[in-house]
């Protein structure tokens, strides 16, 4: 994740599944997997979904805050994050709820109602998705290979320690799963490494991880994915991926703890089934 991405329609995909879940009653982490921003391509540019009926009957709630960071000067993963744990106050008029006086056996019952009559009360709404972000940046620009990889040691632990605990937990880097070329290179700031997955399936959470869309074919990613639960470390995952089409293609690949099975596989049906479905497919 770049911050110059915030509000992309990468958001719009990622935090439409992760509200799906969270929906559902899971409790929801996130890892951004932040890095530099960059300037040599025009990504982060993939805005005009925000327009489009057929993205905001998916969640309209989601896409006006996500048009908020877009036509911000802040588009950044800080204001994001403020923006989706953000809640509003709505005034109600109660008067309504107080209309019918038949019946009342106390006399100082109409006099309080008449009182209630002309109140209104303030009720919270909720935020947009509640979560718990680790936003810290894995910056590779400066440093020896020795000391990228102590850096992004530290990181990690960091990382993970925040957060604990929690049913699901998204990894976002750049590219996806960390691939033999950017092994060891400064780029590998791009990717989730496989022991990286495998400590937050170690702690009780299912992974949900990112992958980018290169020239290759999808067989090559779902590839990817059964050779991940072929290892010992996921010898109790249940895999999924979903292929997000529209626009600018992407997958979500899930590794799903026993425990979280069945809820996640309900919602995803049900996101599959309602106006989500022109836009994700199941791998």
């Amino acid at each position: 994740m770049q911050n110059r991405y915030a509000g992309d329609i990468g958001d719009f995909s990622k935090l439409g599944l992760l509200r799906v879940l969270q929906k559902a009653g899971l409790s929801i982490g996130v890892n951004w997997y932040l890095v530099p921003d960059e300037s040599h391509n025009a990504d982060g540019r993939h805005v005009a979904y925000l327009k489009r009926e057929d993205c905001i009957q998916c969640d309209r709630d989601l896409c006006l805050k996500l048009e908020r960071i877009v036509d911000s000067a802040n588009r950044t993963v800080q204001a994001l994050q403020e923006t989706l744990q953000e809640t509003s106050q709505e005034t109600i008029d109660v008067s309504s709820l107080w209309q019918d006086t038949q019946g009342l056996q106390d006399p100082g019952d109409l006099q309080r109602n008449s009182e209630k009559d002309s109140q209104t009360s303030a009720s919270q709404t909720s935020a947009i998705l509640p979560a718990v972000y680790f936003d810290d940046m894995l910056d590779f620009r400066e440093g020896s290979k020795q000391e990228r990889e102590e850096v992004r040691l530290n990181w990690h632990k960091k990382a993970l320690e925040k957060l604990k605990g929690l049913d699901v937990i998204f990894l976002d880097p750049d590219n996806g799963l960390l691939v033999p070329s950017a092994l060891g290179k400064r780029k590998e700031n791009k990717y989730v490494r496989v022991d990286e997955l495998a400590d937050y399936y170690r702690q009780g959470s299912t992974v949900v991880y990112y992958q980018h869309k290169a020239r290759r074919p999808d067989a090559y990613y779902e590839r990817q994915q059964e050779t991940l639960l072929e290892m010992p470390e996921f010898s109790s995952a249940s895999g999924m991926g979903l292929k997000f089409q529209s626009t600018s293609q992407r997958f979500y690949f899930f590794l799903i703890q026993p425990g979280h099975r069945k809820v996640i596989e309900d919602a995803l049906h049900q996101m599959l089934t309602n106006r989500w479905q022109k836009h994700f497919c199941a791998i």
